[in-house]
């Protein structure tokens, strides 16, 4: 469910790979909390909004990864 495109990393979530990105869920978490705190984050505004945008993106994959293996009962 994981592609890398030069820069790019695509994860593709849906209800048959939810169960196998724990993984990559807590790769990404541990990465955006070391981006977000390194002293780099706090000398330079531009790397500081990336690092921000980042970490948005995310907690979007854990939204979604809950989303789907937590559905609510109204969907």
């Amino acid at each position: 469910g994981c592609t890398v495109e030069e820069n790019t990393l695509t994860v593709n979530v849906n209800a048959d790979n939810c169960d196998k990105l724990d993984t990559v869920q807590d790769i990404l978490q541990q990465y955006a909390q070391t981006l977000r705190n390194s002293t780099k984050n706090s000398s330079d505004e531009q790397y500081a909004q990336k690092t921000k945008t980042f970490a948005n993106k995310v907690n979007e994959f854990n939204d979604t990864l809950d989303a789907i293996k937590n559905p609510s009962e109204e969907e």
